[in-house]
């Protein structure tokens, strides 16, 4: 009996040493956080500043002219190409949506057709 109880104290400061050492490594990980955040800010407002143009004006007037960043949020993974295709051939059973693939198949071979005598007549 003597023993089960040195052996349950053990354990018990054994899981609090190790509760203690997960607070520390949690605490730790959220500091890194905020820093890796902090300095990703820092690289992103260097990066920024770096793509500013210089424009010079007819007075002589030198201005920075930021470019804009496009930015873009994605809600979701596009869906693997096996996925893709099962639904494109359950949606092609419509036949409202078949002649509709088919016109704009058709519109875009007259339009690439187009570019081509355009850029014909560019050529010469």
């Amino acid at each position: 009996m003597r023993d089960m109880k040195a052996a349950l104290r053990k354990l018990e400061h054994e899981n609090a040493d190790l509760k203690f050492l997960n607070s520390q490594y949690v605490h730790k990980v959220r500091a890194l956080e905020k820093d890796s955040k902090t300095m990703s800010d820092r690289i992103q407002q260097l990066q920024e500043k770096n793509l500013h143009a210089v424009v010079q004006t007819p007075g002589g007037r030198k201005r920075n002219i930021p470019f804009r960043r496009q930015r873009m949020d994605i809600d979701a993974t596009v869906p693997p190409a096996s996925a893709l295709h099962t639904q494109v051939s359950s949606e092609a059973e419509d036949p409202y949506i078949a002649d509709l693939l088919k016109v704009a198949d058709k519109r875009i071979e007259n339009l690439e057709s187009e570019v081509g005598v355009c850029t014909q007549e560019l050529e010469t």
